[in-house]
């Protein structure tokens, strides 16, 4: 698979590029390349709306920069500067990272990084998907997170070819419907929203 580096990038990210590689493990380093290259491509190709390329670039380079720290130092982050985000996750999911890196992650990149654009933040914070409101860049980035080309799950060609069809729709029912098949093997709770977006997005349900 073909590594990306500064390099792949307008130059502007260079910064943003190396700090993440120090950062990141290689592995979480070269996925947030990939979702950062997929979000600059289909917003320069299709313009998400109210979104700039260079916008969509960022939210994917940063969207798990707080997926590696320890548990309790992302917690820590959101106890200090955004309590809200714990406090409306469910209970059963506040006890784990995978709900907790996206808003501990719109904090660091927020005052670590010093994005001001909300619609960045939000993708960040919103990116796993379990959301009844989200952006349009926030949906891009949880598709592309799961659709990006490192990824091994039987379903991700499919969903990469929706993304570049523009039907997040269906890409994020396909998503839903593996997250709740698979996440209890895992030993990840399951949010609640998951179940209820499968039926919200499900073919034939009435308007």
């Amino acid at each position: 698979m073909e590594k990306l580096g500064p390099g792949s990038f307008e130059t502007s990210f260079g910064e943003i590029i190396l700090y993440l590689e120090r950062m990141l493990s290689p592995v979480r380093f070269q996925h947030s390349l990939r979702v950062a290259r997929m979000l600059r491509n289909v917003a320069r190709r299709h313009r998400i709306e109210y979104v700039y390329p260079d916008q969509a670039t960022l939210a994917g380079l940063l969207h798990d920069i707080a997926k590696e720290m320890p548990f309790e130092e992302q917690v820590r982050h959101l106890d200090w500067f955004d309590q809200r985000a714990l406090e409306d996750l469910p209970p059963t999911c506040r006890g784990h990272e995978m709900y907790v890196h996206g808003p501990a992650g719109a904090v660091v990149a927020s005052r670590a990084i010093g994005v001001e654009s909300g619609y960045v933040l939000r993708a960040i914070a919103q990116h796993t998907g379990c959301y009844s409101q989200m952006d349009p860049l926030a949906r891009w980035l949880h598709v592309a997170d799961f659709a990006e080309p490192g990824r091994d799950a039987t379903e991700r060609e499919e969903i990469e070819r929706l993304f570049f069809l523009k039907d997040l729709d269906t890409a994020e029912l396909i998503i839903a419907r593996w997250i709740v098949r698979h996440f209890p093997s895992m030993d990840i709770p399951v949010h609640p929203f998951y179940g209820q977006k499968i039926i919200d997005l499900s073919p034939g349900r009435a308007p």
